[in-house]
């Protein structure tokens, strides 16, 4: 009988510990289904870091315990990590806090205020498309050098060349100078 004990209490710290490692980050739900790490869903799943979403024919919400909102719009693919979703393919929209993020194309994706909304498409021929709803988003290259600050009824495209390095950026746009500000 004490055997038994020893073997059940061991079996219990094991599944407790296994379990500790996989914390949820947030909920995806869909009318319709959509595919979380593989798995084909129904209506709600539960998100962890690193989780892969892919949408289909349905939109998918997905809900972050830090308060962020992102919709993915349908045929979307992203990789949702606890600070950031990095965008392969589609349209998210985000409404996020300033310590969110969203990467796609080697570029990134800030709100610079709280309550801010966007959306970030990635396009064909490498191209990313910035909007912002509310508040102002900005956008860096991966050395964290500001290329644009999205302002409400903006959108900024950037097109990457085939073969290049991210990294690597030139521009051309239009230059505003309002309060004091440089856009």
């Amino acid at each position: 009988m004490l055997r038994k004990l020893q073997v059940a209490a061991i079996v219990s710290c094991m599944l407790s510990n296994a379990s500790a490692g996989t914390i949820s980050i947030g909920t995806a739900s869909a009318r319709g289904q959509m595919r979380v790490d593989s798995y084909t869903v129904k209506g709600n799943a539960t998100l962890f870091d690193g989780s892969v979403v892919e949408t289909g024919q349905a939109t998918a919400t997905l809900h972050l315990n830090k308060g962020t909102d992102i919709t993915m719009s349908t045929s979307s693919r992203g990789t949702l990590y606890s600070n950031r979703l990095v965008l392969q393919q589609g349209k998210s929209e985000l409404a996020a806090s300033t310590s969110f993020q969203l990467e796609a194309n080697g570029l990134h994706v800030t709100p610079n205020e709280a309550n801010s909304r966007g959306f970030v498409s990635v396009k064909d021929g490498n191209t990313l498309e910035v909007a912002s709803l509310s508040g102002s988003c900005g956008v860096t290259n991966g050395h964290g050098v500001l290329l644009a600050n999205v302002r409400p009824g903006r959108v900024v495209s950037f097109s990457m060349q085939a073969g290049a390095n991210p990294q690597d950026f030139s521009g051309v746009g239009l230059v505003t100078f309002e309060n004091g500000t440089y856009y």
